[in-house]
Formats: structure tokens, sequence, C-alpha cells
């Protein structure tokens, strides 16, 4: 094991987000930013409901305000969350109004009233722009007035995301995928093999094929390390490549891998399985 230490500078010391400073035997906490961060946040044009501006707002107070242990350094941070909400184009005047109703909450208490709690409907509704705030209004205002004994809340979704078209990470190749099940099918006679590998794909492709996963070049025949498929081509004297291998379903853990790959033995009823030991799966 590995361990890593940090040592204080200056009497300060920077954990996750908080900045623990030491001044006379009393620890002062306060906002950590990284020299990295660049201050970007949601944009205020940005094509999502009001909603979820106003939410961030509240999230990042309610972080300075859990952070940081006085009222100077909360008052400092949230002129540094102005500055940097007022560049992410955010009108000062919802930011005001955001930071009234947040501390009025924690500080004016309202008297409690008992009420009856309505039954909730959930309806999600297209983020559209200014025409589905105002439907919105319209919809609570006459579901309210048609059932009084119910409440409706209104999602609303921004639909199609730059994420959700482009991908941030690079798919994994198919050759290096591990937990796959695959389904092997002879080019020659048609047979087919169904079966789950724990390692890389190209690996258990190289074990049926009998060839080395490193060099492609053909291994020495071994009867205790053999497979189906190898033993299929050795008698039948068929040639077969990766093109004859498919894969047909991934899972997280080799358990999950084994209930289906045994489904789906007993589903195909492969001609090579059949000469296969099977395994007893114990559902419970």
């Amino acid at each position: 094991m590995n361990f890593s230490k940090e040592v204080e500078k200056d009497s300060n010391l920077s954990f996750l987000d908080v900045s623990v400073t030491k001044i006379n035997n009393e620890y002062i906490t306060s906002l950590y930013r990284k020299s990295t961060f660049s201050g970007l946040y949601l944009n205020f044009k940005s094509h999502v409901p009001l909603v979820y501006k106003k939410g961030l707002i509240f999230c990042l107070l309610f972080r300075l305000y859990s952070i940081c242990s006085n009222w100077e350094l909360i008052h400092k941070e949230i002129k540094e969350l102005k500055y940097l909400l007022v560049r992410n184009r955010y009108p000062l005047s919802i930011i005001n109004q955001c930071i009234y109703i947040f501390f009025n909450k924690l500080f004016i208490k309202k008297p409690l009233v008992d009420t009856v709690s309505k039954k909730e409907f959930v309806m999600c509704l297209p983020f559209l722009g200014r025409e589905t705030t105002s439907i919105k209004s319209k919809l609570n205002k006459l579901f309210s007035l048609m059932f009084p004994a119910f409440k409706l809340k209104i999602v609303l979704n921004s639909g199609t995301k730059i994420s959700s078209l482009l991908s941030f990470k690079d798919k994994i190749p198919l050759h290096i995928r591990s937990f796959v099940m695959y389904k092997y099918t002879c080019g020659s006679c048609n047979v087919a093999y169904i079966g789950k590998t724990k390692r890389h794909f190209k690996v258990r492709m190289c074990e049926h094929l009998g060839i080395s996963y490193r060099t492609g070049k053909p291994l020495k025949y071994d009867k205790r390390k053999t497979t189906a498929v190898r033993e299929h081509m050795r008698c039948e004297n068929h040639v077969s490549d990766f093109t004859n291998f498919k894969v047909l379903g991934y899972a997280k853990n080799d358990y999950t891998l084994q209930i289906k790959e045994s489904l789906l033995i007993g589903k195909e009823k492969c001609d090579l399985n059949k000469q296969v030991k099977c395994l007893k799966l114990e559902l419970f």
C-alpha cells in the first residue's frame, strides 16, 4: 500500500473543497479552489429551465455557508460568487433574489400549519423556452381548479443535449472488452457454440482458434487445454478466424454472465455446447 501526505504551509492546509487555517489554536475553514479552477458554471443563456439555474445558485450558496466558519468569510465568498455568476451571464437581480430567499429560509421561521398532504401526480414535459413556462403555469391552475384535493408536479426535461450526441470517453475496442458473452458459428458446417469469458475477448478467441494472443502463430496442441471449438476444427479439418465469433452481450460480473450464458444455451441448443461439461447453476 502507498500512502501520501501533505504538509501545512503558513498554517494552512487544503482538504477536498475546504481550506483549513490555524490561527491562535483556532481552526478557520473557508472554500478552497484549485489553481486550475476556471469559474465556468452553467451559463444563464443555456437552453434549460430557469429552476435549474436558480438551483445552481442555491447549491453554491449552501456549499459556501456550510464550509465557511465565520460571517466575514461568508460575505467574502458571496462577493466572489456574484462575480463568477455575472461572468456566466447571470443577472444580478436573480442572484440577489436567490441570496435573499436562501437566508430567509435559514433564519426566518414560518409558523407550522397542519394541513392534509395532497396526493401528487407527476408530469414530464420537454423544455421549449418561455412557452413551456406559460403552459406549466396554466396546467397548474387548471389542475388545482378541477382537482383541488390533488397536487400536480411538472418536471421539465431539457431534451437533446450535446453530451448525448458526443461521447467524452473513447469506446473500448471490442477485442479488449471483458465479461463478454459470445457465439461461435463454423463457416463450413454452420454448427454453433455459445460461451462467456471474464478476460479480454481476443484472448478467448485465440484459445478457441489455437493461436498465440501475442504473435498470432499456431500453438502446440494440448488435449488438457483444448476447447470444444478447437476440437471441432481439428477433427473436422475446418478453418475459422475472428470473423466467426460474434458478441451477444456483456455483464458486470461473472455470476450474471453465467446466468445469461445458461439461458442462451438452453434457448439456442447449440451442437458444440452438448460436448462440454456443464456447471450446475444455483439461482437460490
